[in-house]
């Protein structure tokens, strides 16, 4: 049996930051097996001392976990509404409150609001609730995967942990709190294939830790928590490849719009302009990023739903670590996605406009240019902070009102009905067009590897709106 222990342990936590790592406390105390082997408890007691202990174990949990009735579950499952979940998580308003004693007191407090309910039957409803519309296990499987990457926030100073350092994994409690690591998520997403019968493992991977779900004779990753709006590699005939799969063209998984929750939730704008973030495949296949350990799986021990209900960590303290020996690793340093531009000065003269800008922070130094798009609609969202000069703000399209409804909008290009510039400059003049009321205007930074790995969405900067200026009483420009 793995235990579960406030210490540094093999499961690290996501490299999903600001400027640095973050690392998940899972803790485990062993040390990576270098062959698959069972955790678990062995005592050596007498048969009848072993019968009294869990005959009055069993007696306590039935008491403190159990349902004393299936009403308890039935009107559970009957208010279950998966949107619910999902505005939770992507709300960054009820994030502000980053302090550990509320935070264990909020989980203390969902705990005693969950007690009783039946875990594998409500996540079975939320699974068919969430998957109603799919029609094939890899439609479930991205239904599900967006259904994540909206429930699920990652915080960037705390970890879901009970007062003994460990890590909270009730995953009807951290779909409720909607704060999660990425090995939680990953749990989360094991947990909800396992009630409707699809086997599941966690994978360890450098920094980071994702799920793998098995259907189609095939094993499929799926990363809750470094990436948004539901997006996952898919291959040329569609499948989802698994995390060995993946490794076989170990940068596929840069096109992906990665960190976009970090710059979402930021309240000060060093947070979005100056981030250095990494592209997501130093942590899932540089050596470099698996510091003294190499991939492997978590496998969750066998065990029916049914007697899961009275595991406060929901069968997790019970699994088996196995060798991933079929992933490949390489040698490669980390690559850098470029920041958010900060916008410095905006100025509107008649129907002439002029925008500049603070090169975008690209850390390894392959920033190729900018692409300006020009709309004469919104794309719909914002950060939370204008990020740019004070005297630039009055070109905001919209002050930093964030709610869950903006969420998706943040995973498109911008419109660009009026037209796209490139330029490697960090200065544009144009003209803005005749009729137009009002211009759209995202500046995109873009950079070589991400072009060649044909990444389309990378990070934007504040959107701004510019009017015409017309003379009142002449209608003409001025």
């Amino acid at each position: 049996m793995g235990a579960l222990v406030g210490a540094a342990g093999d499961e690290s936590a996501c490299g999903k930051a600001l400027g640095h790592a973050r690392h998940e406390q899972f803790l485990v105390t062993h040390k990576a097996p270098r062959r698959p082997m069972r955790h678990r408890l062995r005592t050596q007691v007498v048969l009848f001392m072993s019968i009294v202990v869990l005959v009055a174990l069993l007696a306590a949990t039935l008491r403190t976990v159990m349902p004393a009735s299936d009403s308890v579950t039935e009107s559970y499952v009957a208010r279950l509404d998966p949107a619910f979940f999902e505005s939770q998580g992507v709300d960054y308003r009820l994030k502000d409150i980053d302090d550990g004693e509320f935070h264990a007191a909020r989980i203390r407090e969902i705990e005693s609001e969950l007690r009783g309910i039946n875990r594998p039957v409500a996540l079975e409803t939320l699974f068919d609730l969430v998957t109603a519309e799919a029609r094939t296990d890899t439609e479930r499987h991205l239904h599900i995967l967006r259904f994540l990457h909206k429930a699920s926030y990652h915080p960037p100073d705390r970890q879901p942990l009970y007062p003994d350092g460990t890590m909270v994994m009730d995953p009807l409690v951290l779909l409720t709190l909607a704060d999660m690591h990425c090995g939680q998520v990953a749990r989360v997403a094991v947990d909800l294939f396992a009630s409707k019968g699809y086997p599941g493992r966690v994978a360890q991977l450098g920094e980071h830790v994702v799920a793998e779900v098995y259907y189609d004779e095939d094993w499929h990753y799926l990363d809750g928590d470094a990436f948004g709006g539901g997006e996952s590699v898919q291959l040329e005939d569609g499948r989802i490849p698994s995390v060995s799969e993946l490794s076989e063209d170990p940068f596929a998984i840069d096109a992906l719009y990665a960190e976009a929750e970090v710059l979402l939730n930021a309240t000060d704008w060093r947070q979005i302009s100056q981030a250095r973030m990494d592209y997501p495949s130093y942590s899932y296949h540089s050596k470099h990023a698996y510091k003294g350990y190499g991939p492997m799986y978590y496998v969750k021990a066998d065990a029916s739903l049914d007697d899961e209900q009275s595991v406060a960590l929901f069968g997790w303290n019970d699994y088996e670590t196995i060798e991933a020996d079929e992933t490949v690793l390489f040698d490669f340093a980390p690559r850098f996605q470029p920041s958010p531009p900060f916008i410095t000065r905006v100025e509107v003269k008649g129907t002439l406009a002029h925008v500049d800008w603070h090169p975008s922070r690209d850390d390894d130094h392959d920033l190729r240019g900018y692409r300006v798009f020009l709309g004469s609609s919104s794309r719909g969202w914002n950060y939370r902070v204008f990020v740019g000069e004070n005297d630039a703000k009055q070109y905001w399209s919209a002050e930093g009102t964030w709610d869950s409804s903006l969420y998706d909008a943040a995973f498109n290009l911008p419109p660009d009905d009026l037209g796209i510039v490139e330029t490697e400059n960090t200065s544009l003049a144009l003209e803005l067009p005749a009729g137009a009321s009002s211009v759209f205007l995202t500046i995109m930074p873009f950079d070589e590897h991400g072009e060649a790995v044909g990444k389309k969405l990378y990070p934007m900067s504040a959107e701004l709106r510019l009017r015409p200026l017309f003379d009142s009483t002449r209608g003409t420009p001025r």
